[in-house]
């Protein structure tokens, strides 16, 4: 994290010149390098998660750490269930409606 107002220029895919945090500089230049274009990014000055934002609408969260990134993982459902995860929630969502018509 670096101090607030530090910044260092990024040459973005359509050749614009814009400038960024330095302390994720070179992660944002090398997004733009690939071809994912970057709309706005911040490092979250040790006062928030920081984040990188691509012009096709989505945003990589910067996460301080290891477990911290797990704990936030962890609030969200995963995108594509395995098989039996699903087939778990089925028949969970089964059985509370089997349950409720009975009473």
């Amino acid at each position: 994290m670096c101090k607030q107002g530090a910044e260092k220029e990024i040459k973005l895919t359509d050749g614009q010149i814009k400038s960024c945090d330095e302390c994720i500089q070179p992660i944002v230049q090398l997004f733009n390098d690939y071809g994912l274009q970057t709309t706005a990014s911040c490092c979250g000055h040790k006062k928030q998660n920081g984040s990188i934002v691509l012009k096709d609408g989505r945003e990589i969260l910067i996460i301080e750490n290891y477990n911290d990134a797990r704990m936030i993982n962890g609030l969200f459902p995963p995108l594509q269930p395995r098989q039996s995860e699903w087939k778990y929630s089925l028949k969970r969502k089964i059985a509370r409606i089997l349950l409720s018509a009975k009473k």
